[in-house]
């Protein structure tokens, strides 16, 4: 887990670096974002037992994916020139939240280190508003 924060946290700054001080635009950023994770991706496809079918079901749900993940990019680009990339992710941090309430909905168990968890969750983001308003 501290690895994949730390690894979050440097693409987080380098973000923050594309859009306000190397001034990418929010289809440069996109681009950057896509083309890097390409790679990613080919590099593992081979080593993935994934399988697909032609099927207008599996287009709809790959065209609504990227439609998604590119408004994404668009709208973290628009952000991150306001805000810090700390102050980004934190305010992401509320998908957190969806994800718990999701899990209570599918019957997951309520462990007390989760609760732990979302109450860490819930006071670093009401830090970071409160810093945010000064």
């Amino acid at each position: 887990m501290l690895a994949v924060t730390a690894c979050y946290t440097i693409t987080s700054l380098s973000d923050k670096y594309a859009v306000a001080e190397a001034k990418f635009t929010g289809n440069e950023f996109t681009f950057l974002m896509c083309s890097s994770m390409s790679v990613f991706l080919a590099i593992s496809l081979p080593f993935q037992e994934i399988r697909f079918s032609l099927t207008w079901q599996s287009f709809t749900a790959i065209l609504l994916i990227a439609v998604c993940k590119m408004l994404e990019f668009q709208m973290s680009a628009v952000i991150l020139k306001q805000l810090s990339a700390f102050e980004l992710k934190a305010w992401l941090g509320i998908t957190l939240f969806v994800s718990y309430f999701t899990d209570v909905l599918y019957g997951a168990d309520l462990k007390a280190m989760k609760l732990v968890c979302i109450t860490a969750t819930a006071i670093g983001l009401i830090f970071i508003a409160k810093s945010a308003c000064k």
